[in-house]
């Protein structure tokens, strides 16, 4: 809601996934875009319209595969302005994609976020992608997928100390850096009932692009 509060015109979720927010949030005049997998967005939408669910005026839809599609062509065909500042979201996202998919996608982004732009970016700790996760629940949470209907597979994890300065070669400054500690902190003053403590295993970084953009 702080891209709302602070008046930033444009919200990119990017692998949205089923995230609702779009539809929660009282957004004004701020323009969302939702990018995922065409089958995704397909059955989103469905469940959506049966549900009695109308979709806001100020969204719009596209699908892409982060593998393939260029992400800022992909933004900019339904409207997106890179001309002016947004939020970026990519969240759940990228365990799931290769390195080089990430760095492609940073890139892109990069190049098309304004002066003041901000961007929310998850990433899964390389020790529990190499099973060496001490964490709280980490190691639980890794069997239960392995042994899964649907074993799920992850390519992609940083070290927590190679986090910041991953992000900030692609021009990005940083502002924050949430690991178990500032997570349990956060959902702890929202009031989240989840047990004494939440399982980390992916941190979060909120950085934004400064008014003279760096990247390599």
């Amino acid at each position: 809601m702080e891209a709302v509060d602070d008046r930033l015109p444009q919200i990119a979720l990017l692998g949205a996934g089923y995230d609702t927010r779009a539809f929660r949030f009282k957004t004004g005049a701020t323009k969302i875009y939702e990018l995922d997998l065409a089958k995704t967005q397909l059955r989103k939408r469905r469940l959506m319209e049966h549900a009695g669910i109308e979709v806001p005026e100020n969204l719009k839809f596209t699908s892409i595969d982060f593998t393939r599609d260029p992400l800022k062509e992909k933004l900019e065909e339904i409207g997106f302005d890179c001309d002016r500042p947004a939020l970026f979201i990519w969240e759940g996202v990228t365990p799931y994609l290769p390195p080089e998919a990430i760095e492609s996608s940073l890139k892109s982004i990069a190049s098309c976020a304004a002066p003041g732009s901000r961007l929310v970016f998850d990433y899964m700790h390389t020790d529990v992608l190499e099973g060496r996760a001490r964490g709280f629940g980490a190691r639980e949470m890794m069997k239960r997928l392995s042994h899964s209907d649907s074993p799920v597979t992850f390519h992609f994890s940083l070290e927590p100390e190679a986090a910041e300065p991953f992000i900030e070669r692609h021009g990005f400054r940083v502002l924050k850096h949430f690991g178990e500690a500032e997570l349990n902190e956060v959902l702890r003053l929202a009031s989240v009932t989840m047990g004494d403590r939440v399982s980390v295993w992916m941190n979060i970084l909120l950085a934004e692009v400064p008014e003279t953009k760096t990247t390599d």
